[in-house]
């Protein structure tokens, strides 16, 4: 057995309290130590040991969270899409938008899958110019310039909307599938004579031959939205457009009879908003006329509660499911009876239409004011 002299008490240096600057330009992802953070940990740190250990510490941490504030963004892009929360993100943390960063599936309102895309190529396929706009000060703060940021934005953009035959195709040939399903429910509803009375609540009751053809619509357009997005935009804005010059002349020829126009909406309408971006929806909730006569759009968080499920309610006219919001006055007139849709309502929304995709054309080629100059002579 050895002898063990007794310990004598460890006597603590003292150490002259020093501070180390945090090196983040080297240690650290751009952007992710701020000055602040300096300020309130340096002053705890005396050897570079220490700021090694914590570099490498706050390192781990920017990995295992970026996907996570990826995904919770993409959340905000197209489920509920709130700007205010994506720039606030994007100003702590603005490399989110770089191209490493890919959110590999999200599934939208109406349970379409998409895939591989960044934060970017989410927001544009979603056709939401403003959130498009909002993140483009992220591409500025990380690459250094707004022509830079351009370029990048449109290297994204490539990737998933550049020409695309085969996709091309496919939006054309569903279309003229739309137009066949049109023909035959427009003339099943066109000859709806409502003369099978009522049901207990009031509605009237439709006749088989109807029913059945706004259910083949509803299946077939079901069918011809693509349920897994790789590449493109999310809806075919053309679906509007070509579902309303078949609706406009129809409502106009039977003077906008309310019961014909009413089976119209909530037979067919309702199951076409179903497929818009949340974005759209939030527009279409506080109604295109107000936004287009200086009210400012306000990002609703109650989307499904509001649009995409009433698009699946029972109609307030008819004994049917489907109930059409009035996306050119709002929300705000669910259970009245607009007329707004098949009139004037046709131009709001083919203006609604036309800015939106001038705007995201806008956003990657800014149009640069001319110089000016005399003519003299003209």
């Amino acid at each position: 057995m050895f002898f063990n002299p007794p310990k004598k008490d460890k006597i603590t240096p003292q150490v002259e309290e020093k501070k180390i600057e945090i090196p983040d330009a080297k240690e650290f992802p751009k952007n992710w130590v701020s000055s602040t953070t300096n300020q309130l940990i340096t002053s705890y740190l005396y050897s570079d040991t220490e700021v090694a250990t914590l570099a490498g510490t706050c390192r781990f941490l920017y990995h295992y969270t970026k996907p996570h504030l990826a995904t919770r963004l993409a959340h905000h892009i197209i489920i509920e899409p709130n700007e205010e929360k994506v720039i606030d993100m994007l100003k702590r943390q603005p490399t989110l938008i770089m191209s490493d960063v890919v959110i590999k599936s999200i599934t939208d309102n109406s349970g379409r899958i998409l895939s591989n895309n960044t934060l970017f190529q989410l927001a544009f396929g979603a056709g939401d110019e403003s959130m498009c706009l909002a993140m483009k000060q992220a591409f500025i703060t990380v690459y250094g310039s707004e022509e830079a940021a351009i370029q990048k934005m449109k290297e994204q953009h490539f990737q998933k909307f550049s020409e695309d035959k085969e996709e091309e195709k496919r939006k054309a040939d569903s279309l003229i599938d739309l137009r066949k399903l049109l023909t035959s429910v427009t003339a099943a509803i066109h000859a709806e004579q409502f003369n099978l009375g009522n049901d207990v609540d009031g509605r009237l009751i439709l006749s088989d031959a109807t029913l059945t053809a706004i259910e083949t619509f509803r299946k077939g357009f079901s069918e011809s939205q693509p349920k897994h997005i790789t590449r493109g935009m999310h809806f075919c804005n053309n679906t509007f457009l070509e579902i309303l010059s078949v609706y406009n002349p129809i409502a106009r020829r039977i003077n906008f009879d309310y019961d014909k126009c009413a089976l119209f909406e909530d037979g067919i309408l309702s199951s076409v908003l179903f497929y818009v971006p949340a974005n759209y929806a939030q527009k279409f909730i506080q109604g295109l006329f107000d936004l287009y006569n200086g009210e400012e759009l306000v990002r609703s968080l109650a989307l499904k509660d509001i649009f995409y499920l009433t698009c699946h309610e029972q109609s307030i006219d008819l004994a049917l499911t489907g109930l059409c919001i009035d996306i050119v006055s709002g929300v705000k007139h669910v259970g009245e009876r607009q007329k707004d849709i098949p009139g004037d309502g046709m131009i709001l929304i083919s203006k609604f239409i036309k800015d939106q995709r001038d705007k995201l054309i806008e956003l990657m080629n800014p149009v640069k004011p001319s110089s000016k100059s005399r003519c003299v002579i003209c």
